[in-house]
């Protein structure tokens, strides 16, 4: 039965609970038929809609029956050729196709010339549809670049919720521009609805952990919500979706309302450009959202615009700015840090650059006190020692004047000795032997001792650094001037040899040899033995009618051993019980 009604015709106030078709009629009365194309154009129409002109199917727009084409934020225009109108009365007749509790209803309609209906129609269509899917495309895009990023830095949880928000948003809001569902309809509503909620509740988790206001139980409690939400949904049915669909989005406004509050404290803390931008966009985000959720219940017109899909591009975009913002600061502070930590470093090494300087030349002057140090020990333990006996000498009632000329002599080549040992090479027992003969032999030679020498290839001694080798010189000068002076001796042998890990050098005379009562402990043996020590070394007298001894015979034979494995010296500044023993009187 024909009822008279007006249009904007809402199911939901008129008709609430039902579902199936509802036809509409009209009447246009023409003077003349029509001879240019005629349009109908139906603005807003929940779900679809056909036109019929004097009982004749003229357009329509898609599938009346059973999974019904979604046209319901799509304005329709129907193209009526003239040859479909008469002159007088015509009749038109809109019927309208919609799912129950899925506010269905009509528009008002407007009739007119097709051309002048098409420029409107175009116009809406681009409004209405084509930028809301240019903007979810554009949506999806950053909400995928925001993932990449949180996919390389998780400690960054408020990119992921960004991310996926912005995703799930732009997934939904296809459903203002999806005439064909890849779902059935009570499930991709099901679908669109949870990704709203999941996509409102994540970017306002965004902003509060931006923002540093989103506690762990806050963000349980949402997490929480929104499962419960969409359990809801399915367990409720068709009926359920349209009602928590509804009224499911309440609680989501109001924490997104608080989530607001608490970054726009932020962004009054902050006072930086890019807090106050999203600020206001957010602004405008809370207040389209309360619109769309009046529209959603049947608070507003029936033709009524949905507002969100054409903030969520500048809200997104704000958003993406503000991570922008907060990157270029963050790699700012990182920069400059970089640059602190420079300048750091390059001062502490400058500083250790001149501490380094003055450990080195406290080094070195070390190294030259050490060497000044040496030279003057040998000087008072060698030089100065002959100086000193040879006063003695000569302040002596019985003055010898060849002994004090032999004790003179014996400091002057003592001082050659010492000076030679500057230039001796580490481990170079063959240099310190060459140098030895060359100063001494052409004294013995004088005095008619004749020498033998015989010193083979020698491998590096590792204890012979500068202090070992003027040991090992002071040993050797001991026993060559103890044979020349006291032994009166007339050949004097000295040879050297590598055996295993030792080198044997061993100095002998054919003089009068070791008496039988000798004293082991005098000065001059002694001295020998305290230096040998302290070098690593062993050394021995013989007597040469010794049984096994080299060169059977009367005299003297010292046997010096030193070591060629790794051993620790003992410290040469230990008390020096040879001092002033190395040229006196004395006869061992």
């Amino acid at each position: 039965m024909w009822q008279n009604v007006q249009l904007p015709d809402k199911w939901v106030l008129s008709r609430s609970g039902f579902g199936g078709q509802v036809w509409y009629r009209s009447w246009v009365n023409f003077e003349k038929q029509p001879q240019t194309p005629w349009g109908l154009y139906l603005p807003r129409v929940v779900m679809n809609a056909d036109v019929w002109v004097n009982g004749v199917l003229v357009g329509r727009s898609g599938v009346m029956d059973g999974a019904l084409t979604r046209h319901w934020n799509t304005p329709l225009l129907f193209n009526i050729p003239g040859s479909s109108w008469r002159q007088g009365l015509n009749t038109v007749h809109v019927r309208v196709a919609a799912y129950a509790d899925n506010a269905g209803g009509l528009a008002p309609v407007h009739l007119g010339r097709f051309d002048v209906l098409s420029a409107q129609h175009q116009s809406q269509i681009f409004w209405q549809n084509d930028l809301v899917y240019a903007c979810n495309i554009g949506v999806i895009a950053l909400g995928l670049f925001v993932l990449a990023i949180w996919a390389r830095r998780r400690t960054r949880a408020d990119y992921g919720y960004f991310g996926v928000g912005a995703v799930l948003w732009g997934v939904s809001n296809f459903n203002f521009t999806v005439r064909e569902p890849p779902l059935a309809t009570a499930q991709w509503e099901l679908f669109v609805f949870v990704s709203i909620v999941y996509a409102l509740v994540f970017l306002c988790l965004f902003n509060l952990r931006f923002s540093n206001k989103a506690p762990k139980w806050l963000e349980r409690t949402a997490h929480s919500y929104v499962l419960v939400y969409a359990g809801l949904l399915i367990l409720s049915g068709a009926h359920g979706v349209v009602l928590w669909g509804k009224f499911g989005l309440l609680p989501v406004l109001v924490f997104g309302a608080w989530a607001m509050y608490q970054g726009a404290l932020f962004v009054r803390r902050t006072q930086t450009m890019d807090y106050k931008i999203l600020s206001l966009v957010q602004a405008m985000t809370l207040g389209l959202g309360v619109y769309d959720w009046l529209i959603q219940a049947g608070y507003l017109a029936f033709n009524s615009v949905h507002g969100l899909p054409y903030v969520a591009p500048l809200l997104l975009a704000a958003l993406g700015w503000w991570i922008a913002g907060d990157y270029a600061r963050t790699h700012l502070a990182l920069s400059q840090l970089n640059q602190d930590l420079e300048a750091r470093v390059l001062e502490k090494e400058a500083a250790l650059r001149q501490s380094f300087d003055r450990v080195a030349q406290l080094e070195k002057d070390q190294a030259v006190n050490h060497e000044r140090s040496r030279i003057m020990r040998d000087m008072h333990d060698g030089v100065g020692m002959h100086l000193s006996s040879a006063i003695r000498q000569l302040q002596s009632v019985s003055m010898n004047k060849a002994l004090v000329e032999q004790t003179l002599l014996d400091s002057l080549d003592q001082l050659k000795l010492t000076v030679d040992s500057m230039n001796f090479r580490p481990g170079d027992v063959a240099s310190l032997l060459g140098s030895l003969r060359f100063r001494l032999a052409p004294r013995l030679a004088a005095v008619g001792l004749a020498l033998d020498w015989h010193v083979d290839e020698l491998p590096p001694w590792p204890q012979g650094d500068a202090e070992g080798l003027r040991h090992l010189q002071y040993i050797l000068f001991e026993l060559v001037s103890n044979a020349l002076q006291h032994a009166r001796a007339t050949e004097l042998s000295l040879s050297a040899r590598h055996e295993g890990e030792e080198i044997v050098i061993s100095v002998s005379d054919n003089g009068v040899g070791l008496p039988a009562d000798v004293q082991w402990t005098r000065k001059g043996m002694s001295g020998v033995r305290q230096r040998a020590q302290v070098v690593g070394a062993s050394v021995q007298w013989h007597r040469r009618d010794e049984p096994g001894v080299q060169g059977q015979g009367q005299g003297c034979s010292v046997v010096l051993r030193l070591q060629l494995g790794e051993r620790p010296l003992q410290s040469s500044q230990s008390p020096r019980p040879w001092a002033g023993t190395a040229l006196e009187n004395v006869t061992v």
